[in-house]
């Protein structure tokens, strides 16, 4: 489990699947994740990323980008904490062209 902000919990799975998929659950009631000897304590939102035993490097490298996005970026952690369908469609909507304006710039100075 990999923790994001305050109540998200992430839960990244390989499986024998065709593609990735993602999967959020917003609870009813907070539960508590035990991490690393700490108690994680309130967790409302549950993400499971579902993998492909075998990523190609574009689809690894847009994984690890979201995973880090939601796991690291403090203004956009609240939208995805938010919680339903449309604001956590917009978080990613938002994330994803970041992360293509970052690719268009690397490849227009490479």
């Amino acid at each position: 489990m990999i923790s994001a902000g305050m109540n998200t919990g992430i839960f990244v799975v390989n499986e024998n699947v065709d593609r990735a998929a993602l999967f959020a659950f917003k609870l009813a009631h907070s539960i508590d994740f035990q991490m690393d000897g700490e108690v994680k304590s309130g967790v409302s939102l549950v993400m499971i990323f579902v993998l492909p035993y075998e990523l190609n490097a574009a689809e690894l490298e847009i994984i690890t980008y979201l995973l880090n996005m939601l796991t690291e970026d403090d203004s956009l952690v609240p939208l995805a904490e938010s919680g339903g369908k449309k604001n956590l469609e917009a978080f990613f909507a938002v994330s994803l062209r970041e992360f293509l304006e970052q690719k268009k710039t690397q490849n227009f100075f490479s």
